[in-house]
C-alpha cells in the first residue's frame, strides 16, 4: 500500500477487525462511517437499536441476517 495518506498525513481509508478466537465480533473500514457488529441472537439486535438510539450520531442501524447465525 504506497497511497494510504493524504497531502495531509492522514489515513485515507483502513479497516480493522476484531475477533475472539476465529469468530468475528466487529469490522470497520473506509472511514470508519459504516461498522458492521456480528450479532448471534435477537435480543443482542434489540439492544442495539435501543443502544442506539441514546446517541445522536447514529442516524441509522441496518439488520442483515446472516444465514450462518441466529440474529
Amino acid at each position: 500500500m504506497t497511497d494510504a495518506f493524504d497531502e495531509d498525513g492522514r489515513l485515507k481509508w483502513f479497516t480493522i477487525n476484531f475477533y475472539r478466537g476465529e469468530e468475528n465480533l466487529f469490522h470497520s473500514g473506509h472511514y470508519g462511517t459504516e461498522p458492521v457488529i456480528y450479532l448471534k441472537t435477537e435480543e443482542e439486535v434489540r439492544d442495539l437499536e435501543e443502544w442506539s438510539k441514546k446517541y445522536p450520531v447514529i442516524t441509522r442501524v441496518d439488520i442483515y441476517k446472516n444465514e450462518e447465525t441466529q440474529a
